[in-house]
């Protein structure tokens, strides 16, 4: 599995995904991020990148229709039709595809980057999935699609909460994440339809307390 970085409201993070060089002139790599919405309690943010806004009102449970290219700099995430900074980290030299997913809730919020794998998936009838747990509750989930086990014991948010891309037939399916010691936390999609060609990344929000249960969504990467 592989290990999503956080940034607290209150903590900036840098996040290198490549050596440093020695050349101080080499001219920085580009990377490609999409923005994911996973915010409790937070319906709409926009997005800005180095002060410049280049996503208004990103709904929740939603990402970005497309990845936008970034030089390196400052992420930071607003509460749509607010001035008040929900979160914001910082990304510098970058190299590939990532994700970046502003979780936690509107009075604990976070960023976390994770890369992305696009190649695409083996096969004309296959998809690529991954699972993440962005649940603040302490929960170790399993995770199912097409009722195969695909990743055990993913971790709470935040933490090594993100499973690696995993190859199956495409199709409508069940999608379930599920705890497990305690099987009946769980959030399923009975009959998702996860056309084939295609990389998607499931979702699994909300707490066993508050107003917002589980819940599963699926975002499509590419």
């Amino acid at each position: 599995m592989k290990s999503i970085f956080l940034c607290t409201a209150t903590l900036v993070a840098t996040l290198l995904f490549s050596a440093c060089s020695k050349n101080d002139s080499a001219t920085p790599q580009s990377g490609d991020v999409l923005f994911i919405n996973a915010c409790t309690n937070v319906p709409f943010v926009d997005v800005k990148l180095n002060g410049t806004i280049t996503t208004s009102t990103l709904q929740f449970l939603t990402a970005t229709t497309s990845y936008q290219r970034f030089t390196g700099g400052n992420v930071t995430f607003f509460k749509s039709g607010a001035d008040s900074i929900l979160s914001k980290g910082e990304a510098a030299d970058l190299r590939s595809h990532y994700s970046c997913i502003l979780g936690g809730s509107l009075t604990d919020p976070s960023i976390s980057f994770i890369t992305d794998d696009l190649t695409p998936p083996h096969g004309n009838d296959s998809i690529k999935i991954r699972f993440i747990n962005l649940s603040p509750d302490s929960l170790r989930l399993n995770c199912f699609a097409n009722n195969i086990l695909l990743s055990s014991n993913v971790n709470c948010f935040p933490g090594t909460n993100s499973t690696e891309f995993h190859v199956i037939k495409g199709g409508t399916m069940p999608v379930l994440m599920q705890d497990n010691s305690l099987p009946s936390k769980n959030a399923l999609l009975m009959n998702q339809y996860l056309p084939a060609g295609h990389i998607y990344t499931v979702l699994f929000t909300g707490s066993n307390t508050g107003s917002v249960f589980y819940r599963l969504s699926v975002i499509t990467n590419i």
